[in-house]
């Protein structure tokens, strides 16, 4: 990957007091800016609570949680880097925050989900009391209440490829995730506590991910699901060197801190707020902002990033707007949401585009015979393409998939024919490279696929999970009981704090 030819940022997505923070930071940290701002904002969308709100159309709200994806090539990319330092501040700002509503590392599946950030608000006092049962006291038992609505939670998960994985297995996972960031109500049901409902949670994430393992992801399930684009995804790459690490202090720490803890409490004490805008703004919006970022995307991926560019662009210009205290977006809160928007979409093209490069590929023949063929492998073979989409799946992934050999899916292949499937070999950076098997384009169409065949990336060795998180335990019949995972320790930390609840859920 050539990471010269990367995107740029727009310099006015460094705006406001987020802009401010990030621009002091940025020159004692190997991180990226975009992804130092990122975090500092998604931390900032989780802070300010549930009040604020943007309206789209007609009587739909949303709340202004930010899902940072950012992606950069391991070790280069400098994911963890950027997000420590932002951390370093936004720790300073509530250790009661931290403690409660604070979570490195993500739940395993939609019970976990669900019922860990209800535990959370349990043990946080955030509960309606009229919902509870009496304890062996007689007294009020706290662990029998519902939570109140809107109770904020802010996960950072540095694999978030080990979550898509998770969210495939599981329909209902991904649901929940995705109808989180639209503030909807969940619900699930425990042996423990019986019906969980979380009314209008307030989430927002931190991801990170590989360019192999993003385009990996991009399952036409994937797009038609829209988890992806509820995302904003952000390339990032090493943006210096610093062998003796940065020169920011702790009184340094402290007062940026202190900057960003008095824009978390301008927020919070707004209450129930529908973020409005100077008539300058709205001109701008209708000019250039509205029928302009979310159209004329070229190709099904970037169609799909597009379709919630405006809502994302809303919800940053007014975090931006209430950084600097204010509850009426202007025309430089929009162009800076505005540019994370496009970085968004530039992001993704160099990554997509940089992985083809660096797979070419070329057409082969198949080698088998069809009179040859079993009829159970030929089904099977069309079956797992067809799930396969676009992309193909590699030579070995479809033996072991099938439990057969090369000479068994050739032949079912010869069986089905050039107009069906086709064979390819993708170069490799070193090695011999890889061979894919794909249904051709016509047979996509025909089995309802909207785009091309597009190169499958090489699968990348698999990264170690810095924050293991146990197998997930839990079903319609038991409360699932997770780990705290360690946290990676940075050069500026915060003082040591008291255990989050969720270290007894999450893991």
């Amino acid at each position: 990957m050539d990471v010269d030819a990367r995107p740029q940022p727009e310099p006015t997505i460094f705006h406001g007091l987020l802009g401010r923070i990030t621009n002091e930071l940025a020159p004692h940290s190997e991180g990226d800016p975009v992804g130092i701002l990122a975090s500092l904002m998604s931390y900032y969308s989780a802070a300010i609570g549930g009040g604020p709100h943007v309206r789209l159309d007609g009587p739909s709200k949303r709340p202004l949680t930010f899902w940072p994806l950012l992606c950069g090539i391991t070790g280069d990319g400098r994911k963890g880097t950027g997000t420590r330092i932002a951390a370093a501040v936004y720790k300073r700002v509530s250790e009661e925050f931290v403690d409660q509503s604070y979570y490195f590392g993500f739940p395993d599946s939609a019970p976990a989900f669900i019922e860990g950030i209800a535990e959370s608000a349990r043990a946080a006092g955030w509960i309606d009391e009229q919902t509870g049962s009496p304890g062996d006291s007689g007294e009020l038992d706290p662990a029998t209440c519902q939570p109140l609505p809107s109770f904020p939670m802010l996960f950072v998960k540095e694999e978030w490829a080990d979550a898509m994985d998770k969210m495939k297995m599981s329909s209902k996972y991904g649901e929940a995730v995705r109808m989180s960031w639209e503030g909807s109500d969940l619900m699930t049901h425990t042996m423990k506590r019986g019906k969980v409902v979380l009314r209008r949670p307030h989430v927002a994430i931190t991801a990170h991910i590989t360019p192999d393992e993003f385009q990996a992801k991009l399952s036409p399930s994937e797009l038609s699901g829209g988890t992806f684009n509820r995302f904003t995804f952000l390339f990032v790459h090493q943006s210096r060197s610093l062998p003796r690490g940065g020169q920011l202090g702790e009184a340094d720490f402290n007062r940026l801190a202190k900057d960003l803890g008095r824009a978390v409490r301008f927020a919070k004490h707004q209450g129930k707020i529908e973020m409005q805008y100077t008539e300058d703004a709205w001109r701008y919006y209708e000019r250039s902002v509205y029928g302009v970022l979310d159209r004329g995307h070229q190709g099904e991926l970037m169609r799909k990033f597009g379709a919630r560019a405006l809502e994302q662009a809303k919800r940053l210009a007014a975090l931006y707007a209430l950084a600097d205290q204010r509850t009426a977006i202007e025309v430089d809160d929009l162009k800076a949401g505005e540019a994370f928007a496009r970085y968004c979409f530039a992001s993704v093209k160099f990554v997509m585009a940089a992985q083809a490069r660096e797979g070419e590929e070329t057409l082969m023949g198949i080698e088998g015979d069809a009179r040859d063929a079993s009829e159970q492998i030929v089904d099977r073979v069309m079956r797992e393409l067809r799930k396969a989409g676009p992309r193909g799946m590699r030579s070995t992934a479809l033996y072991r998939k099938l439990n057969a050999d090369k000479e068994a899916v050739e032949d079912a292949c010869a069986a089905l024919g050039s107009k069906v499937v086709e064979k390819v070999h993708r170069k490799a950076k070193s090695g011999p490279g890889s061979i894919t098997y794909r249904l051709t384009a016509v047979e996509l169409a025909n089995a309802g696929h909207a785009s091309a065949p597009e190169p499958e990336a090489p699968k990348p060795e698999p990264e170690p999970e810095r924050a293991p998180m146990a197998a997930a335990r839990s079903s319609a019949a038991s409360t699932p009981v997770l780990r705290r995972p360690r946290e990676k320790s940075a050069r500026s930390t915060s003082p040591a704090r008291p255990s989050n609840p969720l270290d007894n859920l999450f893991g």
